[in-house]
């Protein structure tokens, strides 16, 4: 499931991501606004960091080793996002 920007539901893709040990994992996302699927991409870029694509949209994230989503960023709309403690 997702939800725009939602990086809760996002981090469960990461995580399946890290366990399958692949650099490149295509994860099935159920768009919860408007109903519709849609497949996106999970690239491992370092130890420390992956991207995850949703169409045109790319997500960049710093995981943890379980790939949790520690923080990140969605350069094409200007956000930056951290986890809190």
């Amino acid at each position: 499931m997702y939800l725009n920007l939602s990086f809760a539901l996002l981090e469960q893709a990461t995580r399946r991501a890290r366990t399958l040990k692949q650099d490149s994992v295509a994860v099935p996302f159920f768009n919860l606004g408007g109903g519709q699927t849609l497949d996106g991409t999970v690239l491992r870029l370092t130890a420390d960091s992956a991207a995850v694509r949703l169409g045109s949209v790319e997500f960049r994230l710093q995981i943890d080793p379980a790939g949790r989503i520690m923080g990140g960023a969605v350069p094409s709309q200007s956000l930056v996002v951290s986890r809190s403690p």
